[in-house]
């Protein structure tokens, strides 16, 4: 009541000042002061926006009501001028020009569409307050502080005010509080008991007393109290809400301090039904698209007055197309959202100048993007769906127009829905408007993208599209800056004409093109044809591979199978503009039917020439003119202009390093890859070797397995002979390659049954309109084809294709059956009707070459011959060789030839070089055809190419005669033709085994894959086994221990049988050479057999091959085999012979290296051999040097020269001679500061053009394993490792790395495991003693995958880890104790020892006795007792049951260890000086068991024990010394003071020696000398 009365008061006196002649009621004043309060919440609303308009002009509508109420008031007045002023001053900022630009970042938060708005409003204020940092509280977030606090809500006149704050929200306030803050916040029922129910209710309530707060605060023991204050500011039509949340804190002796607040609010919209509206709007929206475009079609007709007839139709159509636009609707309106929200993240602020640049950006990117990318995206994904959800018509000019008058329409829902949420409401014009603007868009876009594609007036269509993108900018601008009636309107009034514009000239270029049209030109079907998409539309091959790349992370490698010419190429390539378009790079390479002698891998060259350039290498070394402009034409036919004298050439290259330099090149590009090979039935067997290789390649980089794709085709149903792989056979080479570390998803991407060949002929005539048919004599030839290719499926399995067909066309024409008219082509056979024509009147398969025939048929029998072997020598050819072949005279063949270039049956590639190719493959085929009834033989080759092929080698006998003057490229040229002939087999015998050595001299295993690949298409049975057991032995880098044993194994058991197979004989001579004897000599690394007694078997074939090699192939048997014959003389050293053997065998070397000399002379090879005789003989003279320093230093002077000469190395000399020089260094500069001086000096040079090379990395990890000779021996790679740490780092990751790319993982490999014995010295070098513990560990486990655990090889390799890392915990200080380790791997072993079919109690005890070691140092007696007493009992074992007593000069006697001399030296040595370790171990054994016993406090037995074990090692000084120490120690600890003095004795007399003391030992030594201190 008293504030009833205040209010009157109020109003009354308000009146009374007030310059208003009438007085006002109460009701209007009460109005008035809610307007204020409206204004003042619009207007912070509008502040808090960038002051947006729309707040602003709400408010001015209140003011405006005020003035209604109280015409001149001036507070109305002035806020309508500060109104007026805001939106002069911001009417050029981007938040008042644009209508809804909250919107486009999303829908702005103040807007509650779910829980109370209240809610929402105080969520926003407290969420401000709370990240608010407070002073008074350290100046932290109110948030983060810890303080009690008590919530309170400010009074209020009446709890019926909308301004009065709720129970329900007000405790909703407190949970949020309470969950969101540090604060303790007092709860009402703990403020009863402190102040009682009334003053609780009044403070909660607004009511703050200072006495109430004291209360509080002393009944708490607080030095403050927080208090958080609520209350609503304004509310307006309960659908504004505007709140205030303020905090502060009391102290007694302050008061109140410092008070803080935040504003919050939120403008109700949960009764807009938003789901359903946006349903109904999209319902309506396809119901009007439909409409429009429905009637549109019945006004293009011309239908203007409704009939009974043209109603129906709009009804159907309306019907048909609702369907189109439910499909066509939803992924624009989903992709227009998404990409108003990706346009937020740049979109600028509000207050901005509208023409500021970043806005500008903004507008323009928001409206192109927001309709033309949906659009794009959206025609992808119909195109795909158009057959299997019927959508008719799509692909016309009405199609697309529809199409994108749907998506248009659909990217601008969500202006539509911004529009609903902030108006509520907007006009039905509006839609009306907006389809009949994207109808005119559509059109401009739908029909001149259209006609773009298939119109002969290009400019016409262009300029509609560009009219239409520029009209779709201009609209999406405008509604982006205002969504109204009236500018949809305007833009409606200025779209128009445009349109219909466009459209007249559309119709009239239309007009005019089909007159044109009707008049085709006189061509055959075969020049340029157009690709015909009912055959295999390229988009499916698009789609497959996109598929299958998405659904996997393996490799993917996709078959095409296919008859000869139904259109696999032209597919594929027609198919490559989608793959650029969606960012592929591809490459491309087929393997031709006549292999050029002279490229290399030519699939790959054609594919990646221009992506490695410089870095490519092709077969020869030195390639003469000829070949050079052979290769230049290969480029031009791939469509290349790059020339042969840009790649730099290196035969040494492997082929692991040429796989790898592509796949490097692919990862860098950093896109996804598709390369295709075709025609595989082609291949030869060096590219087959290269693309096995490169798929392992890609297969071990983690990116380009995922992003490559290669597709390969092959032909399908081959009949006769191919060089290449048919399908069956090409999977099955695939799958060889399929393993746990080479994964890849093989799979058909096409096969016959992809290619559609219905109506071939009606959809040619459509696709090309340059080739036109009377439309009778289309039909019924369309017909005829259509039965022909249903009859050949039936009958055959098969289906005609599409060269058939073209053929078959042009061959009517050239019979003059298919006749040119003014109207196209018609048919014409001797006068009859086209329907008359039958199936017979096609013409047969075998006369579809009938054109080339009939030229052909223009040359004498001898010229057609001539271009008949010239095809047999390749598609490219010299003429001199030509002439050659049939002893004609060289101008008689040149002119020849040139008749040939005018029929264009030739192209002339160098009138100075004699070169000529065959312009198409088809001459080729035709040729056969022609020549069809030749003689065949057994194998299918006709008898001329037989003959053709010796009168080349006729020509090539120079080469066969003297095959080490030329190259390796040369000899496999001739070979090829060689081998099928056997007149020949001696010849080609010897340049087999000569082709073999140079591939093994020059370290080519891949090459000499490939080699045997081609052995083995030439039906050689036993040479191609024998090869690659012969590739897997000498390979270091690609093949595992176990396969290297397995074939020396077999090998050893195997006699050479006396068999004319001499060739075969000589290659398991060269397996043993490169197995037994390579591997045990001093080049190698490691040994892993000791099979040389099977070398006896060869030695009297070892001079027999020696006498049939000569060149390079002799120096390579004298570099790595010339010193054979020093082996199994172990009788010379006996009687002095040895040095007379050595010489001897010196001077036959030199010889052989004479012989080759003189046959190089004059040859490309003579500078490399030089320089091999030159390391040969300073080897020799290095051999024996011993200490003498001087002569050292000559030969250190003589290996510098040689490496220093020039610096193009051939690389595997390079390698040789550094790997010599380092050797030498080894044996003569003990230090290893030499080896380190030239390691650093000469490795890079192993490195090719600063790239990992196999060379550099092999050099490397022999330099890291090796050891320099004498007793002071030191490893010159840990010295490197310690004195270049960083550089020996990014070595060792380098090495790793080309490891990784070119082997697989876990690989067991022999480089690959040499590595990890390098990387274990690395570790060891760097203190790394956990890292070099795994290593080991790793290395167990790839032992584990060559031999398998029970195997031998395995378990050796196990015990010897577990002395090493043994060793370590023992003698390097800071090496953890891996005792547990070792404890595990040798139980593991003594597992495998007991499964032996005879057990070795001798490798028992001794296994017992180190497991009982690492007890004994772990401190846990009773185990190391219980495997002391397994040791103790094999050791009896092993003397109780030896055939033969060992040691001598001992005996075992009633359990007893006997000595039968009194000999020391007979006793504790053996013959060569070493300890007897069967005596001590057991005596150490003994000394265990004693120690255990002392660890049980078993003293005296201890002792005892120790007196024993000391008889079978007293002569040892430090081991005799550290038992009387441990005695002195069990004697002190069983209360004797004789242990004390026994104690320091040994002490002292172990000081006096020169020993290293392991951990173990110096434990025992501290813990004696404790026990001294203590006494």
């Amino acid at each position: 009541m008293k504030n009833y009365l205040g209010l009157l008061i109020f109003f009354f006196s308000f009146s009374l000042f007030s310059s208003e002649k009438s007085s006002l009621s109460i009701q209007d004043s009460l109005k008035i002061e809610n307007y204020k309060a409206h204004i003042d919440t619009y207007k912070y609303i509008s502040r808090d926006n960038y002051n947006n308009e729309y707040f602003l002009d709400k408010a001015s509508n209140y003011a405006d009501s005020i003035i209604s109420i109280e015409n001149d008031n001036n507070y109305a007045r002035e806020i309508k001028k500060s109104i007026l002023l805001t939106k002069k001053t911001i009417k050029n900022n981007v938040i008042s020009k644009i209508e809804f630009f909250e919107f486009y970042s999303g829908i702005p938060q103040y807007y509650g569409f779910i829980d109370d708005a209240i809610e929402y409003a105080y969520e926003s204020a407290i969420s401000q307050l709370l990240n608010t940092k407070y002073k008074v509280l350290g100046n932290i977030p109110l948030s983060d502080a810890s303080i009690t606090s008590v919530l309170v809500k400010k009074s209020c006149d009446s709890k019926s005010d909308p301004k009065c704050l709720d129970d329900e929200t007000f405790e909703i306030i407190n949970q949020t509080l309470i969950s969101n803050t540090n604060h303790r916040i007092i709860q009402s029922n703990e403020l009863i008991p402190i102040l009682g129910i009334e003053n609780s209710s009044n403070l909660l309530n607004g009511s703050m007393t200072e006495e109430n707060i004291n209360k509080i605060i002393d009944h708490l023991q607080l030095d403050r109290l927080g208090v958080f204050t609520v209350n609503n500011i304004d509310v307006i039509n309960n659908k504004v809400w505007f709140v205030n949340t303020d905090f502060k804190t009391y102290e007694k002796s302050e008061g109140f301090l410092e008070s803080i607040f935040a504003k919050g609010y939120t403008i109700d919209k949960r009764d807009l039904s938003l789901f359903f509206h946006l349903l109904g709007v999209f319902i309506l929206s396809i119901i009007l698209v439909s409409l429009a475009y429905g009637i549109s079609l019945l006004f293009r007709k011309n239908i203007l007055i409704a009939t009974r007839d043209s109603n129906k139709e709009l009804i159907l159509s309306i019907l048909n197309k609702v369907k189109y636009v439910v499909l066509y609707f939803p992924l624009p309106i989903i992709l227009s959202v998404i990409i108003i929200y990706v346009c937020s993240f740049i979109i600028p602020r509000g207050d901005l100048h509208v023409n500021e640049i970043n806005v500008i950006v903004w507008i323009l990117l928001l409206s192109f993007l927001m309709s033309f990318l949906p659009i794009m995206i959206n025609s992808f994904v119909i195109n795909r769906f158009v057959n299997r959800f019927n959508i008719e018509s799509f692909h016309t000019p009405r199609g697309y127009t529809f199409f994108v008058n749907s998506c248009l329409y659909a990217t601008s829902f969500p202006i539509l829905i911004f529009s609903y949420i902030q108006k509520e409401t907007h006009p039905f014009a509006i839609y009306i408007l907006l389809i009949f603007i994207t109808l005119l868009i559509g059109n401009l876009i739908g029909r001149s993208y259209f006609k773009l594609g298939r119109s002969s007036n290009r400019q016409v269509a262009l300029t509609g599209l560009v009219l239409g993108l520029i009209s779709l900018l201009i609209f999406n601008t405008v509604i982006i800056f205002e969504f109204s009636v009236s500018t949809l309107f305007l833009s409606f009034i200025i779209f128009t004409p445009i349109s219909i514009l466009h459209y007249k000239l559309d119709t009239y270029f239309d007009r005019l093109f089909s007159q044109k049209s009707n008049e085709s030109i006189e061509r055959k079907a075969n020049e340029k044809f157009s690709y015909v998409k009912s055959v295999m539309n390229p988009d499916v091959i698009y789609k497959k591979v996109e598929d299958k790349m998405s659904k996997s992370d393996k490799l993917n490698i996709m078959l095409i199978e296919a008859p000869m010419g139904i259109g696999k190429t032209r597919s594929l390539k027609e198919s490559f503009p989608n793959f650029r378009k969606n960012n592929w790079n591809i490459y491309y390479g087929d393997c031709n039917e006549i292999q050029d002698d002279a490229i290399s891998f030519e699939p790959f060259l054609e594919a990646f020439s221009r992506l490695i350039g410089d870095n490519w290498n092709s077969r020869s070394e030195s390639l003469d003119k000829i070949t050079k402009g052979i290769i230049n034409i290969a480029a031009a036919g791939a469509g290349s202009t790059f020339e042969i004298s840009k790649f730099s050439s290196s035969a040494e290259k492997t082929m692991n390093e040429i796989s790898l330099e592509i796949v490097d090149k692919l990862t860098n590009i950093d896109k996804k890859v598709l390369f295709v090979m075709e025609d595989v039935h082609w291949i030869d067997p060096e590219t087959l070797t290269l693309l096995k290789h490169f798929i392992q390649t890609v297969n071990r980089d983690p990116f380009l397995r995922k992003n490559l794709c290669i597709i390969i085709t092959v032909r399908a149903e081959m009949k006769g002979s191919y060089r290449g792989l048919n399908y069956h056979a090409l999977k099955k080479e695939l799958h060889k390659l399929k393993d746990k570390n080479n994964l890849f998803d093989l799979s058909d991407l096409l096969n016959s049954n992809s290619f559609d060949l219905y109506d071939f002929i009606k959809n040619l005539c459509v696709e090309d309109n340059g080739f036109k048919m009377v439309s009778t004599s289309m039909n019924r030839i369309n017909t005829l084809f259509n039965k022909r290719n249903e009859e050949f499926q039936l009958e055959l399995k098969d289906k005609l294709t599409p060269r058939y067909i073209i053929n078959a066309l042009d061959v009517w024409i050239e019979d003059h059956k298919l006749v040119y008219s003014a109207e196209g082509y018609v048919l014409a056979v001797d006068g009859m009707d086209p329907e008359t024509i039958q199936m017979e009147d096609l013409p047969a398969i075998e006369n579809l070459d009938s054109y080339y025939h009939s030229i052909f048929d223009d040359f004498e029998e001898k010229w057609s011959r001539v271009l008949e072997s010239a095809s047999v020598i390749g598609n490219k050819f010299n003429a001199e060789i030509l002439a050659q072949v049939w002893r004609f005279d060289l101008l008689d063949v040149l002119k020849f030839l040139e008749r040939a270039v005018d029929k264009d049956l030739l192209e002339d590639v160098s009138h100075q070089d004699n070169i000529y190719r065959f312009c198409d493959k088809r001459i080729v085929s035709a040729l056969k055809t022609y020549f069809k009834d030749d003689k065949i033989k057994p194998d299918g080759e006709r008898q001329i190419i037989t003959e053709y092929n010796k009168r080349y080698l006729a020509t090539q006998s120079h080469i066969i005669e003297n095959p080490e003057k030329y190259q390796t490229e040369d000899l496999l040229k001739v070979i090829r033709r060689m081998l099928p002939i056997e007149d020949y087999v001696e010849q080609s015998n010897i340049l087999i085994l000569d082709i073999i050595c140079r591939y093994l001299y020059s370290n080519q295993f891949g090459k000499l894959d490939a080699f045997r690949n081609l052995l083995e298409k030439q039906n050689f049975s036993l040479l191609p086994k024998l090869l690659l057991k012969l590739i897997k032995i000498a390979d270091d880098v690609n093949y595992t221990f176990n396969e290297k044993k397995e074939i020396l194994d077999e090998l050893s058991k195997e006699e050479i049988r006396n068999s004319t197979d001499e060739l075969a004989n000589d290659l398991r001579l060269l397996i043993i050479l490169n197995g037994v004897i390579k591997s045990t000599s001093e080049k190698s690394i490691v040994t892993f057999t000791k099979s040389e007694d099977s070398f006896q078997n060869f030695i009297p074939f070892l001079d027999k091959l020696q006498s049939k090699l000569n060149g390079l192939s002799l120096i390579y048997f004298i570099k790595e085999f010339g010193h054979l014959n020093l082996y199994f003389v172990d009788e010379l050293i006996l009687s002095g012979g040895y040095e007379q053997k050595q010489k001897e065998i010196e001077e036959d070397q030199r010889a052989m290296f004479d012989k080759a000399l003189k046959q190089l002379k004059h040859t490309d090879f003579i500078d490399l051999a030089r320089k091999e005789f030159t390391l040969w003989d300073i080897e020799q003279i290095s051999s024996d040097i011993s200490d003498n320093q001087e002569k050292n230093q000559k030969i250190v002077n003589k290996y510098e020269k040689l490496l220093d000469t020039e610096e193009d190395q051939n690389p595997k000399f390079l390698y040789d001679s550094i790997n010599s020089y380092l050797n030498f260094c080894h044996l003569n500069f003990v230090d290893g500061k030499k080896s380190n001086e030239v390691f650093i000096s000469y490795n890079e040079k192993l490195k090719m053009e600063g790239k990992i090379t196999e060379t550099w990395v092999l050099t490397f990890i022999r330099f890291m394993l090796s050891i320099t000779h004498g007793s002071n021996s030191v490893r010159p790679g840990k010295i490197y490792i310690l004195d270049n740490p960083e550089t020996a780092d990014k070595n060792f990751e380098e090495a790793k790395g080309f490891l990784d790319k070119i082997l697989d993982t876990k690989s067991d490999t022999k480089a690959s495991m040499w590595f990890l014995d390098a990387k274990r010295i690395h570790y060891l070098s760097k203190k790394d003693f956990n890292s070099y513990k795994e290593l080991q560990l790793v290395y167990l486990d790839r032992l584990k995958e060559a031999f398998n655990e029970e195997s031998k090889e395995f378990n050796d390799a196990r015990v010897k880890i577990a002395d090493d890392i043994e060793w370590q915990s023992e003698n390097e200080p800071k090496c953890p104790d891996f005792y547990n380790d070792g404890i595990e791997l040798r139980m593991k072993y003594l597992n495998y020892l007991k499964s032996e079919p005879i057990i070795s109690h001798s490798k028992l005890a001794r296994q017992y006795q180190k497991i009982a070691d690492l007890y004994i140092n772990k401190k846990t007696s009773k185990r190391a007792l219980d495997f002391t007493k397994k040791a103790l009992d094999s050791h009896h074992k092993k003397f109780e049951t030896q055939y033969t007593f060992y040691p001598p000069n001992w005996e075992f006697i009633d359990g007893e260890l006997i000595p039968l001399s009194e000999n020391i030296k007979e006793l504790f040595y053996t013959y060569s000086g070493e300890k007897r370790m069967v005596v001590v171990d057991y005596g150490l054994c003994i000394l265990n068991y004693a120690r255990c016993l002392s660890i049980q406090k078993k003293y005296e037995e201890a002792i005892e024990m120790i007196d024993k074990a000391c008889k079978y090692y007293y002569v040892f000084p430090k081991l005799n010394h550290l038992s009387q120490l441990e005695k002195g120690m069990n004697l002190l600890y069983n209360k004797s003071e004789v242990g004390l003095e026994l104690i320091t004795n040994s002490l002292k007399n172990l000081d006096q020696l020169d020993e290293i003391f392991t951990k173990s030992e110096i434990r025992i030594i501290k813990k004696a000398k404790r026990l001294i201190k203590q006494r």
